[in-house]
């Protein structure tokens, strides 16, 4: 009982810096294998929570009374564009082309492919590096 009336007396902010403070403390003597695991775990639950609360808030959103700092938008319809045949071609040859840039990017020999607008075979040029792709460690939950 005591404790309940305690926590009644903090704001919210305090309640989660002790929640904080207590998981920092029992993760002490944790090693990098159990503090990760537990971190998927936390990003897990909290993604579930993010996506449960969010449902609720559609059903009683309104831009009149919402925090400055939310936004609401609306879900759009996603077309087949696969459907159309000359679009699926070219995405497949623009598969073929990207292949073909990696290959280039790779090899010190010359790669080539097929301009599909005049038929034509083109050099493919060896293209700069636009970012890298960090590791990352899976875990199952």
């Amino acid at each position: 009982m005591e404790i309940e009336y305690f926590k009644s007396k903090l704001t919210k902010g305090q309640l989660e810096a002790m929640a904080i403070d207590a998981v920092k403390k029992q993760l002490e003597n944790a090693d990098e294998y159990q503090i990760y695991r537990f971190a998927k775990k936390l990003k897990f639950f909290s993604e579930h929570l993010v996506k449960e609360s969010e449902e609720k808030l559609k059903d009683v959103w309104t831009e009149s009374d919402r925090p400055e700092d939310m936004n609401y938008t609306t879900g759009d319809v996603i077309l087949n564009l696969d459907e159309f045949e000359y679009r699926k071609f070219i995405a497949e040859h623009l598969k073929e082309v990207d292949e073909a840039l990696k290959m280039a990017a790779k090899s010190k020999e010359p790669h080539f492919v097929v301009n599909i607008i005049t038929g034509e075979v083109t050099s493919v040029p060896k293209v700069s590096i636009k970012s890298y792709r960090k590791d990352s460690i899976n875990v199952k939950i």
